[in-house]
């Protein structure tokens, strides 16, 4: 009996892909984010009723000639310049107008600069703007912001590159809060969705070079807590 309870939990160790490792949680850390396995389907079923962040109206605003124009309330624009490379390559940057986060009161905007791409947001009514890694996601009640980015650098003491950065910021009248980072080795994303207001949906690779019959899923539970 003893033998069968040992091989049971023995089993159970492995239910996470074990080349999966994130950094190690701190004491002090405000958030807290834990990664289960799931399969395909539900996966599949929670992406595909997925509360959607973005609204893609693409169609209203256009870069002319290089330059991109967002208005807001005050009756001025936020300006957008594209830079083939001048003077230096490393200047170069591109725009892409995504659409608005309507949730936040936001447009989106694409931004590829030349070694990096990431995303601004930019609000309507004070034009202030927040950039972020990765394609935001808003949990279904709007409270909270997640993105996240495959990152092929080393810049972190604790983790080793590559590895899938996520972040967490609060989302209030105010703004966005500092986000908050997680990050994992082995780990490549390819898509996510909000499940409930506390957990997400990921579908994934161990690396970027896998085939896509490699994928996959997992959860991630997410806790806030409360300081004072």
């Amino acid at each position: 009996m003893k033998k069968t309870i040992f091989s049971i939990a023995l089993a159970l160790l492995f239910i996470i892909p074990a080349t999966v490792n994130a950094q190690k949680d701190k004491s002090s850390d405000p958030w807290a984010i834990k990664l289960f396995p799931i399969n395909a389907a539900t996966f599949k079923k929670a992406f595909k009723v997925r509360k959607k962040t973005i609204s893609r109206d693409t169609y209203i605003y256009s870069k002319k000639n290089g330059t991109l124009r967002l208005p807001i309330a005050n009756g001025e624009k936020v300006v957008f310049e594209d830079n083939n490379g001048t003077p230096y390559d490393e200047d170069r940057k591109s725009f892409r107008y995504l659409g608005q986060v309507k949730v936040l009161g936001c447009y989106l905007v694409e931004q590829h600069l030349f070694e990096s791409t990431d995303y601004v947001l930019i609000n309507k009514k004070t034009g202030k703007t927040n950039t972020l890694a990765g394609m935001p996601a808003v949990s279904p009640d709007g409270k909270i912001l997640f993105n996240t980015a495959f990152n092929r650098y080393e810049e972190y003491a604790d983790v080793n590159p590559p590895s899938q950065d996520v972040y967490l910021s609060l989302v209030s009248p105010g703004g966005l809060s500092e986000p908050y980072r997680k990050s994992y080795n082995n780990m490549y994303i390819t898509n996510y969705a909000w499940e409930t207001n506390t957990s997400l949906v990921i579908c994934y690779k161990i690396r970027e070079e896998e085939s896509d019959i490699d994928f996959k899923y997992a959860r991630l539970l997410i806790k806030k807590y409360v300081t004072n």
